[in-house]
């Protein structure tokens, strides 16, 4: 079982991203000790033409069976399971080079959102574990949103393929007076979310 994890670098408002941090640690474990046969970790920029270039490259030559995606939500208390990501791009934040696509639309013979269903399984094994876990269908506009989106669709071209995205508060690290998790737990939680998703692969739950 390929499992592609990817967080974002910094962008406009947060010099210190957290889900990088959560990546490059994660990149140490080895791929059993969550159930995989290969592990691939991966920082992306937080750059529209970059990020998305990316992602259809590692969908393409990677091809893996789980992608699970994390990203900063400013507004996020937890792990925040994010369940429908939107053909869309904002037009007022501009990505970690200043750019603010033309093209409003991430695929535009796209479909106007695409979905992904989180097995029970994840959300229990989090709250059994003491974590946070937030429900949502709004990824927001970002680059976040047009990776989850791109992710989604290249997922759904390989049977048996699935695709999520957690959005996750600051830490410490990143900023201290925002800060609603201990990287420790950011840890923690990922790792308890990575092994959930691969049992649930496995038991066949993934849809």
């Amino acid at each position: 079982m390929r499992l592609w994890v990817t967080g974002f670098g910094p962008f406009p408002g947060a010099p210190v991203n957290p889900t990088q941090w959560l990546v490059e640690q994660l990149d140490e474990l080895a791929p059993e000790a969550i159930g995989a046969s290969e592990l691939c970790c991966e920082v992306l920029p937080t750059e529209f033409s970059r990020a998305l270039a990316i992602a259809d490259e590692r969908h393409r030559t990677l091809a893996p069976d789980i992608a699970v995606h994390f990203g900063l939500h400013r507004d996020a208390r937890g792990f925040r399971l994010e369940s429908q990501a939107g053909n869309m791009i904002g037009c007022e934040r501009p990505d970690a080079v200043g750019v603010i696509p033309q093209d409003r639309q991430i695929d535009r013979d796209g479909r106007r959102a695409l979905d992904s269903v989180w097995p029970t399984s994840v959300g229990k094994a989090l709250r059994d574990g003491g974590f946070d876990v937030e429900q949502s269908d709004d990824a927001g506009a970002y680059v976040c949103n047009a990776v989850y989106y791109r992710s989604l669709g290249c997922a759904a071209t390989r049977p048996g393929a699935w695709c999520g995205f957690v959005h996750v508060p600051h830490s410490e690290r990143s900023d201290q007076s925002k800060a609603a998790m201990k990287e420790s737990d950011l840890l923690a939680g990922a790792i308890v979310i990575l092994r959930a998703v691969t049992a649930a692969a496995t038991s066949a739950e993934l849809r």
